[in-house]
């Protein structure tokens, strides 16, 4: 069965990576049209310009970084330009608090720029045609499946905190982004019952 044809944005700060990439996906014969985007605000403007199905998004970008991206992602899917779109996070970064915390917040697969090109197109088709989420081979199995069972531990306002600090945003920044007040990470992130369930995550 011919897979559908589709638009690619790529995300990333730097111009080089998203050269090879682009060069990879453009042999893809579904592969419509690509387009680019060196931080996450052009990611976004780009979303409201042209149809996009699929955006590879980076994490440490300039402007708004990809967790921030991402969460405007989803907040703006009710845009017809936004709804369908399916997010890859295509990153360095292999701690598992980052892909845990993307994944929850709706992200379809997260996978890390160490992987081989084969991987990466078999795992970008699993997530765009079959439906997949799906987490980079190259991590940790064991880890994955410890982070998964702690998935209940943490509210949902919990863990957008949790991973707001985990990239190292300030207090007054997290306030900012999540319409509360700037008291509210320390009282959370304080409280002994959060310390005690981080305290599982982290330390077991």
């Amino acid at each position: 069965m011919a897979k559908p044809n589709i638009n690619i944005l790529i995300t990333d700060d730097h111009p080089f990576f998203r050269s090879a990439i682009a060069s990879i996906l453009s042999l893809q014969i579904y592969v419509n049209e690509i387009f680019e985007a060196g931080t996450g605000v052009e990611c976004l403007d780009q979303l409201d310009k042209h149809s996009v199905d699929v955006v590879l998004l980076d994490i440490n970008m300039p402007d708004i970084d990809g967790i921030e991206c991402l969460k405007r992602i989803k907040a703006n899917r009710e845009n017809a330009t936004h709804k369908q779109v399916k997010v890859i996070v295509l990153t360095q970064h292999s701690d598992a608090k980052f892909y845990r915390a993307l994944m929850s917040m709706g992200a379809k697969g997260y996978l890390l720029k160490s992987t081989t090109e084969d991987q990466f197109i078999s795992d970008f088709e699993r997530v765009v045609f079959d439906d997949e989420s799906v987490l980079s081979s190259e991590l940790n199995l064991d880890e994955k499946r410890a982070e998964n069972n702690q998935d209940e531990l943490f509210t949902p306002r919990e863990r957008e905190i949790l991973v707001l600090i985990i990239a190292e945003v300030s207090v007054q920044e997290i306030a900012k982004r999540l319409y509360i007040s700037t008291h509210t990470p320390f009282i959370i992130i304080a409280s002994p019952f959060c310390i005690k369930r981080t305290k599982r995550v982290w330390l077991d």
